[in-house]
């Protein structure tokens, strides 16, 4: 006969409404929670700029009883975690058990309350495909005496995300007593990496780091290009252009047929209409060019040491380095924050929120160039980082696949990813990131994902390029 039901409550300094901060019962498991992911600071608090941002927040409890595969009545909690609390022991968990009972577990579940729309935990989206947010572990509990408190401490390593550890039928151990000390905030993919070495002209260094992939809000059109699965990544340090590149630096750097060229004819009646660049100085030298080709974008940044940014290097920078919505964070773009739905005119004659003062409509000149400034920039110590919601397009390096395909579908931490397969259920596709003169608010949020098949000679008009290069020694 069980001694009394299974109640679980947090033992910390900084309780939800209805928790008491009375240690458990004796003839129980006081279960420390460690690990060595960078939490939030606590209420009130924000991080150093040269310490990581949190990656997870939220921690999930259930204990499971010898011979059950689901968690008792009572035994189910959530808690929100904070480095303080985990730094000061306090995130431990009081659990009754049976006196000389062996067999109950415990499955810990540590996640970031932005995985979701709602807060609440990722959920499996197939019965081989856990939640990639998601740090999982089971471990079975120690057994307990009639009277005394035992000590014990489950760890919640972050290079475990995506990937369960330990399982009902076959739990991993926790270690004997308490976190001494504690490894909260340790994981070395989330340190801030500064660059090695000097930026060239007109670049910014954007610092090594980690972030979420993927945001919940960025649902996609329903053709495949949903983006609201998280992922963890982590990026090297680089250099990105602080601007797209300018028609007048593709001319310079590439040639005078190096991208379409512009018709001349600014009625907007046909695709050249839209395309800025021209073979001699002309009107639109500031303007970011367009109409060029994915080769030729490459060519321009290989022959600068670099090349064009990885997918998960634009998001990155478009996301503020910390998996916003957009670089500032979650309200929508408005007409003066970016260079977004600039049409009206001739073959894009439909209703527009942000009508341009005459046609045809299209790029503007890029944002450093801008006064006062719009608001689509990330400002870093190093520098800043303009036209990161709108103006044009950019290319990204990484072949298509979709977010259940095989470049971004497995478990684990990402570190400097590039997709080199081609999609199964796509084929070939380019890739390219951020919204664009075309394009509605929906499209330029820095998590959105955007892609073209190849056809001809003729090349997107709305789609330029920034360059990256590596920091690193």
């Amino acid at each position: 006969m069980k001694r009394q039901s299974l109640l679980l409550g947090l033992v910390a300094s900084t309780m939800a409404p209805g928790c008491s901060t009375e240690l458990p019962p004796t003839g129980q498991v006081l279960l420390y929670i460690d690990t060595d992911a960078p939490l939030p600071p606590g209420p009130g608090a924000e991080p150093r700029p040269d310490e990581p941002h949190a990656l997870f927040d939220t921690l999930r409890v259930d204990v499971i009883e010898p011979g059950d595969t689901s968690p008792c009545a009572g035994c189910s909690r959530t808690f929100a975690l904070t480095t303080p609390q985990v730094q000061a022991g306090e995130a431990s968990i009081g659990i009754p058990s049976e006196p000389g009972r062996t067999g109950y577990r415990a499955r810990l579940r540590m996640y970031h309350s932005g995985a979701t729309l709602t807060g609440s935990l990722p959920e499996s989206l197939a019965a081989d495909w856990p939640p990639q947010s998601v740090v999982d572990v089971t471990v079975a509990l120690p057994e307990v005496a009639e009277e005394g408190i035992v000590d014990a401490t489950a760890f919640l390593p972050t290079d475990a995300v995506g990937i369960p550890r330990g399982s009902l039928e076959a739990p991993e151990s926790t270690q004997s007593g308490r976190p001494n000390p504690s490894q909260v905030g340790s994981w070395p993919g989330a340190q801030v990496v500064p660059c090695a070495g000097a930026p060239l002209e007109g670049e910014v260094c954007i610092p090594g780091g980690a972030y979420w992939m993927g945001n919940p809000l960025t649902r996609g059109t329903g053709r495949g290009d949903e983006a609201d699965l998280r992922r963890l990544v982590v990026l090297s340090p680089f250099y990105m252009d602080a601007t797209e590149v300018t028609v007048a630096r593709q001319r310079a750097a590439m040639g005078s047929q190096s991208a379409q060229p512009w018709s001349g004819s600014t009625a907007g009646d046909s695709a050249t209409d839209y395309c800025p660049f021209t073979e001699q100085p002309g009107p639109n030298e500031d303007e970011p060019v367009a109409c060029v080709s994915l080769d030729r974008a490459r060519q321009h940044c290989e022959a600068r040491g670099g090349n064009l940014p990885t997918m998960a290097q634009f998001e990155y920078v478009a996301s503020g380095l910390e998996s916003r919505l957009f670089v500032w964070g979650r309200d929508l773009a408005t007409c003066d924050d970016a260079v977004i739905w600039r049409v009206g005119f001739g073959m894009l004659q439909v209703s527009t929120a942000c009508p341009t003062p005459g046609p045809p409509g299209g790029p503007e000149i890029v944002g450093n160039l801008v006064a006062p400034p719009r608001r689509d920039r990330l400002e870093l110590p190093t520098g800043t980082v303009y036209d990161l919601v709108g103006n044009v397009s950019e290319y990204t390096l990484d072949l298509w696949n979709r977010q259940d395909e095989p470049c971004w579908s497995g478990g684990g931490v990402y570190h400097d990813p590039l997709c080199v397969n081609e999609s199964p259920t796509d084929g070939y596709q380019i890739t390219y990131r951020g919204g664009a003169w075309i394009g509605q608010t929906r499209f330029a949020t820095a998590a959105g994902l955007h892609s073209y098949k190849p056809t001809g000679a003729s090349f997107p008009i709305f789609v330029g390029f920034r360059c990256v290069r590596p920091a690193t020694e």
